[in-house]
């Protein structure tokens, strides 16, 4: 396959063979479409992205394979590089991500914080909630909910997402409570009172 590739050199790559790492800078953007484009690489939108100069440095023999694959697919340098990096940082993300979502889904103390939320404001527990409460999944679970019964009494409006109840939750004040449980009893029967417009 590789004997019946064009030996063109792609647009915008500059090979320099004695050195070990070769430079490449990446300064043509072409408005080609290609013929056969491999799926990881996607094909430019209607209206293209602004575009960065970018400058990496990478082996020799890992240039040739480059080189060889643009040449053999019709893409330029960029096209591969963009779908690389786009592909590589999808991962990664995914990664952290997900993996920190799995341990918090599988514990307990997740779970009752997500059924306190929903009874609390009637919503579907989604993904950008994750986040804030990872702010406070080290705070014992009784002044999570104070500190969320706290912040539904004072709601001027309906409370969207589980980061409105993080400042409350964090609020050092909680933690003085001496009879943590009968203020909870309390502020719920104040927030059911609320609700039955009393």
């Amino acid at each position: 396959v590789i004997g019946a590739v064009s030996r063109q050199p792609s647009k915008g790559l500059a090979v320099k063979k004695p050195s070990a790492v070769t430079e490449y800078a990446v300064t043509t953007l072409s408005s080609r479409q290609p013929d056969d484009l491999p799926s990881a690489v996607s094909q430019p939108s209607a209206v293209p992205e602004k575009k960065y100069k970018l400058t990496a440095r990478i082996s020799h023999s890992l240039a040739m394979e480059l080189k060889l694959f643009c040449t053999y697919h019709r893409i330029d340098v960029w096209q591969a590089m963009e779908a690389a990096v786009r592909e590589y940082l999808g991962r990664q993300t995914a990664a952290v991500t997900h993996d920190d979502i799995d341990d918090d889904v599988k514990s307990d103390k997740a779970n009752f914080i997500i059924n306190l939320y929903h009874e609390f404001t009637g919503n579907d527990w989604k993904e950008p909630d994750w986040d804030a409460y990872k702010q406070i999944k080290t705070i014992p679970l009784e002044i999570v909910e104070t500190g969320m019964l706290v912040a539904s009494l004072r709601a001027p409006r309906p409370i969207r997402s589980f980061a409105y109840f993080v400042s409350e939750i964090q609020n050092p004040e909680h933690g003085k409570l001496k009879s943590t449980h009968e203020y909870i009893t309390y502020l719920r029967m104040k927030l059911a009172a609320k609700r039955e417009g009393k």
